[in-house]
């Protein structure tokens, strides 16, 4: 049932007019592959942060390997950006680099984003001790919650995230449902991340996930191949089916994202999508420029061009399978 009310959600988000008159219009200037996007984006990506508090070995944050500097986006700048986009795009992410519980203005953000009626997922490593959290999500109408337990027991968690902290996820994750009750929001997903050392233990953190009450496991194959990452192959699964398609020699053709979608660093930074890690494409800042000047700008449309032919590193090395 709230898988249902779920997709509801989402559908009410996009098919008001003028999102779904912008939606119909960025699939036509995609379909034509024009380098000129007029329409905005009808899903956006923000990062409230890139601190985060574990260091998992294949993330640019966890592992230290991260050469922008950090830091937690304003809600000045936050509110800027729905203010610009918000009868436009349906759909936000809430998270990138970094753990979004740790801005102090996650909430404020969640809801000025529910105020908008925009569809808000937002992704944790469920790491933290303070239960107040809990009843900001919920009180917040935040729509979908993926938390990144990622292991199937406190010996591979404290592996891999360098920290001991597997019961107190688990017992979060107990907790926001808990907290939840009767209401239909946040659905509640659970995330194992799908690597050598846990491949042969889906079946295992299924059966966690149901004792935990979780809407929905997630079972995400392993990405190694972020440019300036931990390139090490030893997490790279050994059962096909957990193996991302970009590891297997395929390549999307043409990317919609850059006709649909846009990513917002914590700086304010404008890139072409969470691939873009280090900010190295971006195509300005909002705290300085309107996001149409920057959305039609000659350097963004440049990039879409691009794409069509000979497409940047980021796009060639990428391993995402779609918008959501």
């Amino acid at each position: 049932m709230r898988a249902v009310c779920k997709y509801l959600r989402l559908a009410r988000a996009f098919f008001c007019k003028k999102r779904a008159l912008n939606l119909i219009k960025s699939l036509v200037a995609y379909s034509f592959r024009n380098p000129e996007a007029r329409p905005f984006p009808v899903f956006i990506q923000i990062e409230p942060t890139n601190r985060c508090d574990l260091k998992c070995p294949l993330c640019l944050t966890g592992n230290s390997r991260l050469k922008r500097s950090k830091g937690d986006m304003g809600f000045e700048s936050f509110k800027k950006i729905l203010d610009e986009l918000g009868d436009t795009a349906a759909y936000l992410v809430l998270y990138n680099l970094g753990e979004p519980l740790l801005n102090k203005d996650i909430f404020k953000m969640i809801g000025y984003a529910k105020e908008k009626r925009i569809y808000v997922r937002l992704s944790t490593n469920g790491y933290f001790n303070d239960m107040s959290v809990i009843k900001g999500l919920v009180k917040a109408r935040l729509d979908e919650l993926v938390v990144s337990l990622d292991c199937p027991d406190k010996e591979s968690f404290l592996s891999y995230k360098g920290i001991d902290g597997f019961d107190t996820v688990k017992n979060n994750i107990k907790e926001i449902i808990k907290e939840r009750g009767k209401k239909n929001t946040p659905f509640v997903s659970v995330q194992l991340l799908a690597m050598r050392q846990t491949e042969n233990r889906v079946a295992d953190f299924k059966k966690i996930a149901a004792g935990l009450g979780a809407d929905r496991v997630m079972i995400k194959p392993v990405r190694v191949n972020f440019p300036g990452g931990h390139s090490s192959r030893q997490y790279l699964p050994i059962k096909a089916r957990y193996i991302r398609e970009a590891y297997k020699g395929k390549r999307k053709a043409n990317c919609l994202r850059l006709w649909v979608s846009a990513g917002f660093l914590w700086d304010g930074s404008v890139v072409p999508c969470c691939f873009d890690m280090e900010g190295e494409q971006s195509f300005g800042n909002i705290r300085e420029s309107a996001f149409k000047t920057i959305w039609n700008s000659q350097k963004y449309a440049s990039f879409r061009s691009r794409s069509l032919h000979n497409p940047h590193a980021i796009c060639r090395e990428c391993s995402l399978v779609s918008i959501f």
